[in-house]
């Protein structure tokens, strides 16, 4: 889909335009919602080949390394999933969930800070995490990093925040605030 799009940008044509349909409309077919798995990512029964996977594709705020990641998968925090059912090492796309007390006022306090994102103020260094120590005092789940793996995802990020709602209503009952 990624490349039907670049050559379709790069050398339009009523010819390209057709076949890059026709490959979207093929691969539409693998990729229909009713094809796609949701799974919760977790650092304990997850897979290296998935990890570095996961890794490469986060471009928003980037993995530095292991330990960042772990950290990513904590108590506190979720990560979710759309693969599909032949596919279960390559993440179609993927979101970070925090779980809070509140609505955080910055992504430092979701996101540790480290010598690599060396911009940020005093005043976000200080100030201090909301993050919870106990299933019920979560009470919003903070959408702060979702990611594809290809360009030709875009549509199915909307799909994943909904469906990765349900879960987590279910494990924490006084989820009341959904931000991202």
């Amino acid at each position: 889909k990624e490349d039907c799009k670049s050559l379709e940008s790069s050398a339009p044509s009523k010819e390209i335009t057709t076949f890059s349909n026709t490959i979207n409309n093929i691969l539409h077919i693998d990729t229909k919602e009713d094809q796609q798995i949701l799974k919760q990512v977790r650092w304990e029964d997850c897979s290296t080949v998935l990890m570095e996977k996961i890794i490469s594709y986060e471009k928003v705020h980037p993995i530095h390394d292991w330990k960042d990641i772990k950290q990513r998968m904590g108590f506190d925090r979720r990560c979710f999933s759309l693969f599909q059912h032949s596919q279960w090492q390559e993440p179609l796309i993927f979101v970070w969930v925090a779980l809070m007390k509140e609505i955080p006022s910055s992504i430092h306090q979701i996101i540790p800070v480290s010598p690599k994102n060396a911009s940020i103020t005093f005043q976000q260094m200080s100030e201090p995490p909301k993050h919870i120590t106990d299933s019920t005092e979560a009470t919003t789940a903070v959408f702060y990093s979702i990611n594809s793996s290809g360009q030709g995802q875009r549509g199915i990020g909307n799909l994943l925040i909904k469906e990765t709602c349900k879960p987590l209503t279910i494990e924490f009952p006084n989820l009341s605030t959904f931000v991202t």
